[in-house]
């Protein structure tokens, strides 16, 4: 029923076969949210083996980095695993409210099916907008980075990353240890990590 309503309220900005945007933004961020017909979806900022990071970005210097919600993982034959969204998929923007201007931001992103299809657009959101966003900031998945680096990887101490096969599965070299697991120089980036329980964390791997 959100999505219903949503829909009436917020008219789609951006229109293809595959996908419609829209905008929205509440006190503290702004939102592209994507509604994926049926059997396509976009990917996160670590896309896996395939695919297209989706990225949003803007020059307002009020608007801070995009936050996705925790995705789903995708497996073709090859096996190539991928990271992504299908059905929906809304990114938030952390804003300062300094003034109530119009906030343009610049979308590219990949939709993929049985073939790919590269997008992009201009979108503007009214930062007068008040859609209740909370759901949605809910349901960003906690982020860990990690710090010890060895100087050539990192070292996660022992039952802090499940599974270490998710990062081995992306070309990263996965070592245990007596004192933890030794993770390669190459896993630099974010990780999508699903726990023992089904939870999603966000990890971040960066060199000092």
């Amino acid at each position: 029923m959100l999505l219903v309503a949503l829909a009436c309220i917020h008219p789609v900005q951006h229109r293809t076969p595959q996908v419609q945007v829209r905008t929205l933004a509440d006190a503290d961020w702004l939102a592209v949210q994507f509604e994926l017909d049926p059997g396509w979806h976009v990917y996160w900022v670590n896309p896996g083996d395939a695919g297209m990071a989706t990225d949003i970005r803007s020059d307002d210097v009020r608007v801070g980095d995009p936050r996705f919600p925790a995705p789903e993982r995708f497996v073709a034959p090859g096996p190539i695993k991928s990271f992504g969204y299908s059905d929906e998929l809304v990114v938030l923007l952390p804003f300062e409210r300094t003034d109530e201007s119009v906030v343009e931001l610049d979308a590219a992103w990949l939709v993929c099916k049985a073939e790919c299809v590269y997008q992009e657009a201009v979108l503007r959101v009214d930062p007068t907008d008040r859609t209740r966003l909370d759901r949605h900031v809910d349901a960003l998945p906690y982020e860990a980075q990690l710090e010890v680096w060895t100087g050539d990887g990192w070292l996660v101490p022992p039952g802090e990353l499940f599974p270490s096969a998710e990062l081995a599965s992306s070309g990263a070299r996965i070592t245990e240890r007596p004192d933890g697991i030794h993770i390669s120089p190459e896993a630099a980036g974010n990780w999508a990590v699903h726990t023992t329980d089904g939870q999603s964390t966000t990890l971040t791997l960066e060199t000092p």
